[in-house]
């Protein structure tokens, strides 16, 4: 669903693109929100390395935080336009990707022992 929302709600880079006059462009406007949204999973990459890096060192009931910060931005996101939407969403992706590794931990902490063993071996 991203993509399509990106490309209805931030048209500036096709507009760049459309702006250069190059020949046989037909599908600028989706190629852009393609790239658009592929940038937003790149920096959820980075969400979900940073949330699996934390959940290694902090106390994992207090990484719930990340539900709370991406929940503003997931709404910000049905306001916005250009640039500022693509921010939303990338910082929205970001803590809704970051969120896994720490969920998957809380999951593995609190299975009892003989159910990890029985999963594990």
């Amino acid at each position: 669903m991203l993509p399509v929302y990106l490309e209805f709600n931030a048209t500036f880079l096709s507009r760049f693109f459309l702006g250069l006059n190059l020949p046989n462009m037909p599908a600028t406007t989706t190629m852009a929100a393609s790239l658009l949204a592929s940038l937003v999973y790149l920096i959820g990459i980075v969400g979900q390395l940073a949330g699996g890096k934390m959940a290694d060192q902090y106390d994992l009931r207090c990484l719930s935080g990340f539900y709370v910060i991406s929940l503003p931005c997931v709404i910000l996101m049905g306001f916005l336009t250009e640039q500022p939407l693509v921010m939303a969403a990338a910082a929205y992706v970001f803590f809704a990707l970051g969120i896994q590794p720490i969920e998957n931990s809380l999951i593995a902490n609190s299975l009892p022992e003989m159910a990890k063993h029985r999963l594990w071996h």
